[in-house]
């Protein structure tokens, strides 16, 4: 991992007074998550919860998108020659089988997610882990893993019905549809 903050490539991270902001950083491809953004943030958080001069974390996306999912642009290449899966990269994907983003996410300090436009996938289920998760009237949610053969990850099916309550948490689960704010309150995250 970097050094400093200085040295991420996928996201910012700064401090303004007492919060620590980490911004996801690839608004070219809609903040999607790559094992890159996964350490970096990882550090960033770990960054805050050991500087006593930050009370708490605010999280949100460059661009348009809070975060669009994993991006699935390389997943080609964890197939080998012989077509057998090569081994994750990700710490996500394997510290005994725990998701590492929501735990690292709950044990640190205060955490708000700002919801700034699109949060689907790794971007529905990290801000479920959050302290607070504000949205923007951009935002719109989808937990989309049943349209590309995948099982919900990291913890989304423990945090997403108790944050958005069993039946939203299975309409979004079952049909990968996205779910959007209703007049002044969000669908999902803030029921």
């Amino acid at each position: 991992m970097p050094d400093s903050p200085a040295d991420y490539e996928t996201i910012l991270y700064e401090r303004r007074g007492r919060v620590g902001l980490i911004t996801l950083n690839r608004p070219e491809k809609l903040n999607a998550w790559n094992p890159r953004m996964e350490g970096e943030f990882i550090d960033a958080v770990n960054r805050a919860s050991t500087d006593r001069g930050v009370g708490a974390l605010v999280v949100t996306g460059a661009g348009r998108a809070f975060c669009a999912g994993g991006d699935i642009s390389g997943w080609s290449d964890e197939i080998s020659s012989r077509g057998e899966p090569r081994p994750p990269e990700s710490p996500l994907l394997n510290r005994e089988g725990s998701p590492e983003v929501p735990i690292v996410l709950r044990r640190g300090k205060p955490i708000i997610a700002a919801i700034n436009g699109p949060a689907i996938g790794i971007g529905l289920t990290m801000p479920l882990a959050c302290d607070i998760r504000i949205a923007s009237d951009k935002a719109t949610f989808s937990a989309r893993f049943v349209k590309v053969g995948l099982t919900p990850e990291c913890g989304s099916t423990r945090y997403l019905p108790a944050v958005a309550g069993l039946g939203n948490a299975l309409f979004l689960a079952l049909t990968g549809l996205e779910a959007w704010r209703r007049s002044h309150k969000p669908l999902l995250l803030l029921e």
